[in-house]
């Protein structure tokens, strides 16, 4: 699967085994394993390390469990199971999961790399992509679920 485009040209990117780049600004990711990091510091302005290093410690808070239950109540009654599936701003990965329950494919963004590299430790099979979420171009007219929980409190309103 490919078609990203370049968040800063908005044009496509050229994929090589394990990178993909940009031909004409130099942006570029690199995979190891099934994780994409990019080459530059994207870290969002509405997010900030101090608040990435507490979420890695939220996995086992009730608030978070019961939230899983929920989600994963809501995929069952709301989601059709389909191919692919995408949790934008994924965190630790923690309801990837859940997804990869219901779609043959799963793909997952978040723009900090510390949360993603906690995420790549987790039994999952999920793509994780480092990537700004308001500047990110996904692949267009893949997704039968495209999912961003706890997401829109961190993103910069003027993004």
């Amino acid at each position: 699967m490919h078609g990203w485009l370049c968040p800063n040209c908005l044009i496509a990117l050229s994929a090589t085994g394990d990178e993909h780049h940009c031909g004409r600004c130099g942006w570029a990711r690199r995979r190891t394993g099934r994780l994409w990091l990019t080459d530059r510091d994207i870290t969002p302005k509405g997010f900030d390390l101090a608040a990435a290093t507490r979420l890695q410690s939220l996995e086992t808070h009730f608030w978070v469990r019961e939230r899983r239950r929920l989600i994963e109540c809501l995929l069952h009654d709301l989601a059709a199971a389909g191919q692919y599936a995408v949790d934008l701003g994924c965190g630790t990965g923690g309801l990837l999961p859940l997804l990869e329950k219901r779609f043959s494919r799963v793909m997952a963004v978040d723009a900090h790399a510390i949360l993603l590299e906690q995420a790549a430790r987790n039994p999952s099979k999920a793509q994780l992509f480092q990537a700004d979420i308001c500047r990110s171009t996904l692949p267009s007219g893949i997704f039968s679920l495209v999912m961003a929980m706890d997401v829109i409190e961190h993103v910069d309103p003027d993004a």
